[in-house]
């Protein structure tokens, strides 16, 4: 009986992109083909990192990205959430044996190894471990056949998270902790924490923490002039706009002007995979990075700030 398949294996000794071309060579085939990858890294940051950085160049790029604990939720419904996009599963060396057999059953009918193409309806898998995989894998407390169904990249303590990237990401400028309210907060005392906060934007966040809305200074001054109330007596709920644009904390520079300057907006709240809010990058985080090594040129600024600042077509209703 033949043994099991080994995947690709990518020892990552040096800085991805410094005199590893090879090796980032190998990095970007996984990203492109659909095949599943196991992230090996001792910081969950880091895989989190790498994973979202294959989703970013692979083939799901335009679709939905999902990270979650591999042992939090049910795997099915995972997959499902996920949409035919991709999902991240963390923290998979605790995955219970029941956990193990029912994750190869999800992947059963599929190629782990890019041979053959992957439905174009099914989920793409990236799951991540730390260094301990390898021992749990030895002592058979982790399934080597699922090991083995998938694509192993590993990344060594001393490797650089970076594959050299012209630009800067937002997790780089955005600012922490963000200043929120909750829908039932007043607009008065938003009011008062813009004015302490020195800030006209204020996100608003459940009691989990998940981004439900944003308001700005102009939203409470519709909202009170259009209700003739006092601001004491309209909720954040009642004013805030919850067509919201975010973005996330791994996502270039680059992406998130694109969309500043798409939706011509000044600031973009910062979300993790599950929604709950992490920061704001505004206009002036980006203006302040301009010809910083990796940030943005003045000529971009500029022209972000003439995309958001031009007229918009406003149509007026006529008795």
């Amino acid at each position: 009986m033949m043994g099991p398949r080994r995947g690709l294996r990518i020892d990552l000794a040096e800085p991805l992109g410094k005199g590893s071309a090879g090796r980032a060579h190998d990095l970007m085939v996984a990203a492109q083909s659909d095949a599943g990858v196991l992230v090996v890294a001792a910081e969950a940051g880091r895989r989190h990192y790498f994973a979202r950085l294959i989703h970013r160049r692979g083939l799901r790029r335009a679709g939905t990205w999902l990270a979650t604990d591999g042992a939090a939720e049910d795997l099915a419904a995972l997959f499902e959430r996920a949409g035919g996009g991709t999902l991240f599963l963390d923290g998979v060396a605790a995955l219970t044996t029941s956990q193990q057999r029912r994750l190869l059953r999800l992947l059963d009918g599929r190629d782990g190894f890019g041979m053959a193409p992957v439905p174009p309806h099914r989920t793409r898998l990236i799951v991540g471990a730390g260094p301990e995989i390898f021992a749990a894998v030895r002592a058979r407390a982790f399934s080597e056949r699922l090991f083995y169904r998938l694509n192993v990249i590993r990344i060594d303590d001393g490797t650089s998270a970076s594959l050299e990237e012209s630009t800067m990401t937002v997790r780089d400028l955005m600012s922490t902790p963000p200043h929120t309210c909750q829908p039932e907060t007043n607009l008065a005392a938003v009011t008062q924490t813009m004015w302490d906060r020195d800030c006209g934007f204020v996100p608003v966040v459940d009691q989990e923490g998940h981004l439900a809305g944003v308001l700005t200074d102009r939203d409470i001054c519709v909202a009170a002039a259009t209700r003739r109330l006092v601001p004491e007596r309209i909720s954040a709920a009642q004013a805030m706009s919850t067509d919201v644009h975010a973005c996330l904390p791994d996502d270039s520079l680059d992406e998130a002007i694109a969309t500043m300057k798409k939706f011509q907006i000044r600031r973009l709240p910062v979300v993790d995979g599950n929604g709950h809010l992490q920061g704001v990058l505004s206009m002036n985080d980006v203006a302040r990075a301009a010809g910083k090594k990796g940030g943005p040129s003045a000529a971009d600024v500029v022209a972000t700030l003439a995309a958001i600042c031009a007229p918009r077509a406003v149509e007026v209703a006529v008795a």
